[in-house]
């Protein structure tokens, strides 16, 4: 443009020059505004690198929830199927309530201390109380409290846990269970995992006025598992694994050796996790109780358990475009599941059949 007028013919000399001025004040405004920006984005640069480090983040993560579980029950007694049972060694009719449902409100506080970037240690307490709703063998009041410590190492993963719960059965005495623990998952490929583990345990009765021979089902329990793991893909996998457990009693005929087996099958989907279980289970019982059930049948339970799970957070469920509402539904989880169990005894009150199903809301807040 400049060269333009400079070249008319037609433009005087004077507005030639006024011209001519007026562009080079407007060039040198624009570079007068670009060193003044360059200035602004280096003292903003400087600001960074002599801003303050971030706090170190505390090793504790902290949380409390509270849950709600409603479960309906086809057998809440364990009635038999004859409708009867062995006492003193006659056979007498068994009477209860069969279907039933029961109601837990619980209420956790639970922390999580990270020791290193392989190890960390979880601890946590809660609360539980039960109302049954025809019956009353189920309500009770429990508090529970668990540690667990893991370690993640490069072929082996290492959990020892303790657990000590307290329930008190309402119309009944306490009992008082205490637990310990230790399982390792071996990884012998990228699919393929070995789980072991070893487990001791005590059960200790309230023994009182009105249940004066509670003590006989104090009890002492070790035990062992063993079984492979196969992970199609991280989300999708399936185990087998042997239990064994033998109870050591005051009373000898509350002593067993507890043999189970259990498949199972996991798939995690977009909106939850299915898991399915079957398992059996082979209870035979040191000798027979002969005051009160049967003078010479020894007790020996035979069981069969399938169980179809699915559970998730409604975050899973929802679909929402609101990044704070996700959040929320994130920390609110659901559990629902349906089981069978099939039991043939020896004695005639453990042979019975049940149905439940189970639903359950928990949510949970950090802080």
């Amino acid at each position: 443009m400049i060269s333009k007028i400079q070249s008319s013919d037609q433009i005087s000399d004077e507005i030639k020059k006024k011209v001519a001025q007026i562009f080079d004040d407007m060039n040198k405004k624009k570079i007068d505004k670009e060193i003044v920006k360059k200035k602004k984005e280096r003292e903003k640069a400087q600001l960074a690198t002599t801003k303050k480090e971030p706090e170190e983040k505390s090793p504790w993560t902290w949380y409390t929830e509270v849950g709600y579980t409603n479960m309906l029950n086809s057998n809440i007694s364990n009635i038999s199927d004859s409708k009867t049972q062995y006492s003193g060694g006659n056979v007498i009719a068994m009477t209860g309530i069969e279907g039933d449902n029961v109601t837990t409100l619980k209420n956790g506080w639970g922390s999580i201390y990270q020791i290193n970037s392989s190890s960390n240690l979880s601890l946590y307490a809660s609360h539980a109380s039960s109302e049954q709703n025809r019956a009353t063998s189920d309500e009770n009041d429990t508090q529970s409290f668990s540690a667990t410590y893991s370690k993640f190492l490069k072929k082996n993963t290492i959990t020892s846990t303790y657990s000590f719960t307290d329930s008190n059965t309402r119309r009944a005495a306490d009992t008082l269970t205490r637990n310990l623990a230790i399982d390792n998952r071996y990884l012998i490929s990228d699919k393929f995992k070995l789980l072991t583990g070893i487990n001791f345990g005590t059960s200790e009765g309230d023994q009182n006025l009105s249940n004066l021979t509670k003590r006989n089902s104090n009890t002492r329990k070790k035990g062992f598992t063993i079984g492979p793991e196969y992970y199609f893909t991280p989300q999708h996998n399936i185990r087998l694994k042997y239990a064994l457990t033998g109870t050591d009693a005051i009373a000898d005929y509350n002593s067993l050796e507890d043999e189970t087996v259990t498949a199972s099958y996991g798939k995690n989907f977009k909106i939850g996790n299915l898991g399915l279980t079957y398992s059996i289970s082979d209870k035979k019982y040191k000798e027979a109780d002969t005051v009160f059930i049967h003078p010479t049948i020894i007790r020996k339970d035979d069981s069969e358990t399938k169980t179809v799970s699915f559970s998730g957070n409604l975050k899973q469920l929802f679909s929402v475009k609101s990044e704070k509402l996700g959040m929320f539904l994130n920390t609110i989880s659901y559990s629902t599941s349906w089981s069978e169990t099939r039991s043939t005894g020896t004695l005639l009150q453990h042979n019975f059949k049940k149905e439940s199903f189970t639903f359950g809301l928990t949510k949970r807040i950090y802080f």
